[in-house]
């Protein structure tokens, strides 16, 4: 039945052609090809278990059609294990083709013994939609992608251990599709320009994943929900962007991991919303940019950290903004070996804890915070030197700000800007000096509380503000990125960590 339709096909192409090249003045004025005139239509394959198609199996249907055909997969029960070797739109249609009694999508049940995948595809350019995979069989992979330019969408994947793959491909687009019950849900390794959006990953071990040197891809509009490791993960992998996804009850929200060579630099996190998480959203490495995410419920709103390896990957340069850091559990942002980094125009506010933790972290400017209704310190120093904190609202916490483990002078803390047009230090709402001559600025210093309990040696607030701040015109400062994006000169201060130090305190600040 197929071949007969492609042969009327091809003839009626072939007959007009000749009807076309009569009726034209000359010969030698035709300036096109065969393949312009005749143009074979693609053809509809059809496919019902109950035997009221074209095929009653999809590979039989695949391994019959051509490069541009649909095939059409009618509701029922489908034991294939499916490989896609030619340029197709595969769609399941959720209804019966003639009198059988199926419903809704048609369901793939993957007998694969668990070492195969449900659908594979391997060409460029097709299209799968429409489908239920659920393996009782935990197959290896619900569909996997090893091509360019695919669109994978409104599937279900369940019981599979991995959900939807797509590797070693490019300018792939993964949407619209519903995930459960696998222990990664979506995953793009070692790929690059592609899509994720509008996929529901629900209840599985990861949700997307995007690992192995996967870059520029993005990843949007997303709900990942009851997650048992991570919502989004990035795992060495560099410049993409992950924005406007809801990530619920998961252990960690967003996590971005670096590797020993530093790859996984360089990410945009925004316009996030995460609730319910043991933590946020985790950092490691370098360039990143995370803001206007809303961060609610978690016990760390937002962990920045180096990682403990040999050599170790340093957590530096990154910037943090205008995000909402509500109700933490603990700590609303946690600073844990961090340098250079830059914090500012975020709301920290109802931690249970700190609202800020600088832990063992150098040469950061934190700026332009609300830091409010903190139910133990706005902003908790241990072990931290040489950061720059101003322009911060300080209001309503138990305690505003404490300092553990002062270094020496010279390498303390600074709590304000020279006093200068746009300058000073922050807002205590707890300061009870006077500003006697009316420039806004405190005639005392304010002292920052310190186990030391010697004010003479404690840090101190030389310039703070009578009222709340509301964001000057400062000038953010950033550090020059190709400076540290020299893998040789990273190696370097990771086997010499004082060369870091050295170099950093000569950066003008």
């Amino acid at each position: 039945m197929i071949k007969n339709k492609r042969k009327i096909i091809a003839i009626l192409g072939i007959f007009s052609l000749f009807i076309g090249v009569s009726s034209l003045p000359s010969v030698s004025s035709i300036n096109v090809t065969i393949s312009q005139y005749v143009k074979i239509s693609k053809t509809v394959i059809r496919v019902d278990d109950d035997g009221d198609g074209d095929y009653t199996s999809i590979q039989d249907a695949i391994d019959h059609a051509i490069n541009g055909d649909i095939i059409e997969v009618y509701s029922g029960t489908y034991d294939d294990i499916i490989t896609v070797d030619k340029q197709l739109n595969l769609i399941g249609i959720d209804s019966e083709l003639g009198g059988g009694g199926g419903t809704g999508k048609p369901l793939l049940n993957g007998e694969c013994g668990g070492d195969e995948e449900v659908i594979h595809v391997k060409v460029d350019g097709c299209s799968i939609s429409g489908f239920h995979i659920d393996s009782p069989d935990k197959c290896l992979y619900g569909i996997l992608v090893e091509s360019d330019d695919n669109d994978i969408f409104q599937n279900d994947v369940e019981n599979t251990n991995f959900g939807i793959c797509c590797d070693q491909s490019s300018y792939n687009r993964v949407y619209d599709n519903f995930v459960r019950g696998t222990f990664y849900a979506i995953i793009i390794s070692n790929s690059y320009n592609s899509q994720i959006y509008t996929n529901n990953v629900d209840d599985n071990g990861y949700g997307i994943y995007i690992c192995n040197y996967a870059e520029n891809n993005i990843v949007y509009n997303n709900i990942a929900s009851n997650i048992d490791a991570v919502g989004i993960y990035t795992c060495y992998s560099s410049n993409n962007t992950i924005y406007k996804n809801m990530i619920i009850s998961c252990d960690k929200g967003i996590v971005l991991g670096v590797d020993e060579d530093d790859n996984g630099n360089g990410m945009t996190v925004y316009g996030n919303s995460i609730k319910s998480c043991d933590t946020g959203i985790m950092v490691t490495g370098a360039f990143h940019n995370i803001y206007k995410n809303n961060i609610t419920n978690c016990r760390y709103g937002l962990l920045m950290e180096k990682i403990e390896t040999f050599p170790p990957v340093h957590c530096c340069a990154n910037k943090v903004y205008e995000n909402n850091i509500i109700d933490s559990r603990e700590t609303g942002i946690w600073l844990k070996d961090v340098y250079t980094s830059e914090i500012y125009w975020n709301n920290i506010t109802g931690s249970e804890d700190e609202g800020l933790l600088l832990d063992s972290s150098e040469l950061n400017d934190i700026f332009e915070n609300n830091i409010t209704q903190n139910k133990k310190t706005g902003l908790y120093c241990i072990g931290s030197e040489n950061n720059i904190i101003y322009h911060n609202n300080f209001i309503g916490n138990h305690e505003n700000a404490y300092s553990w483990g002062s270094p020496p002078k010279d390498r303390r803390n600074k709590w304000n800007l020279p006093l200068t047009k746009n300058g000073g230090g922050n807002y205590w709402d707890d300061y009870n000096g006077k500003d006697r001559n009316g420039d806004n600025v405190g005639d005392l210093p304010y002292i920052i509380p310190d186990h030391d309990f010697n004010p003479f040696n404690n840090d101190v607030d030389k310039y703070p503000l009578m009222e709340p701040n509301g964001r000057p015109n400062v000038k953010i400062k950033s550090i020059n990125k190709q400076i540290y994006s020299n893998k040789l000169f990273l190696r370097l201060i990771e086997r010499f960590p004082i060369l870091l130090k050295v170099f950093l305190c000569l950066i003008p600040r």
